[in-house]
């Protein structure tokens, strides 16, 4: 291959410059590497150039974010929570210490404690107008959140997250996704992974209803996953950015809840894979990333990263 075959790859891509997002600059600098570096040189910046911007189209997705820092819900990031009826009467922000909890990873947390709750009690999670996976509404989607349920709340079912009221989808009244009484994060009757009793966990729920999958994790691994039957797009698994614009948490029709403790939730408007939810790890103090960490060396090897990998992998 020869270096003006390798300057015609880049230019190529600079032609094409705003779907890759290469700026004037950048095409400048290519130019002027042509006439000055070497071949090995010219085609090492054109692969760091383009992964470079494969991770910042990673980054372009709705987040929303909750830490309940402020000791409320206040969003990190997107909109901010609302209650569900008296739902704030019964809530208690502090830290970890003050609530008696063990701290996260030696470190000391900010948590929102949730009591067993009863129908039309939760917390309402904002979604702004939006759409994906050729629909309509948000049809790929991951939720991770960090929370801890003590000892009294194990053995019982209790509701995560319930994507959609029975008003819009026959027979969605109960929350879409739940935490078993086999200890399991379930959905549909299927129960996948232990979330243990007086530990903290970091639980993600990742949708592709384009791909027609979902999968679940728990502290990084993978535990479960499920095929979507085809003819779901914009149905029961996908979140509502038309007309509720919300979605609602640890709420459940049948007093299927339980006490939990709850550090940090995440909205991303996109399917994350395995690689990118292996980097998220377990629960954290901090709460979960806003900016995706970078993927490890012997993950990626074999997962590419950002737009460019497939969402499945």
């Amino acid at each position: 291959m020869s270096l003006n075959l390798a300057y015609h790859v880049f230019a190529v891509c600079a032609i094409s410059k705003q779907a890759y997002g290469f700026d004037s600059r950048t095409i400048k600098n290519f130019i002027f590497m042509k006439k000055n570096y070497s071949f090995k040189t010219l085609v090492g910046a054109v692969l760091l150039a383009l992964l470079s911007q494969s991770s910042l189209l990673a980054q372009d997705a709705h987040v929303s974010l909750w830490n309940f820092d402020g000791g409320d819900l206040a969003a990190t990031a997107g909109s901010d929570m609302e209650y569900m009826e008296d739902t704030g009467d019964l809530v208690a922000f502090g830290t970890t210490e003050a609530l008696g909890l063990p701290a996260i990873n030696g470190e000391v947390a900010n948590v929102i404690q949730i009591p067993k709750l009863v129908p039309g009690q939760g917390l309402l999670a904002p979604l702004p107008e939006d759409s994906n996976g050729e629909g309509d509404l948000i049809n790929n989607w991951t939720a991770i959140m960090d929370l801890y349920y003590p000892a009294g709340s194990s053995g019982k079912k209790r509701g995560l997250i319930d994507v959609v009221t029975a008003e819009w989808v026959a027979g969605a009244a109960d929350a879409e996704f739940y935490v078993s009484a086999a200890n399991a994060v379930g959905t549909s009757g299927l129960d996948f992974g232990n979330v243990t009793p007086d530990a903290w966990h970091r639980i993600a729920i990742v949708v592709n209803i384009e791909g027609l999958w979902g999968k679940i994790y728990i502290d990084g691994q993978q535990v479960g996953s499920v095929t979507v039957p085809d003819g779901n797009l914009d149905g029961r698994w996908s979140l509502d950015t038309a007309f509720e614009l919300f979605v609602t948490l640890f709420n459940d029709d049948n007093n299927e809840s339980e006490e939990v403790f709850v550090n940090s939730i995440q909205l991303r408007f996109e399917s994350l894979n395995s690689g990118q939810i292996l980097a998220l790890g377990g629960a954290a103090a901090v709460g979960v990333p806003e900016d995706l960490p970078a993927i490890p060396s012997f993950v990626d090897q074999w997962t590419p990263s950002g737009k460019y990998a497939k969402a499945d992998t």
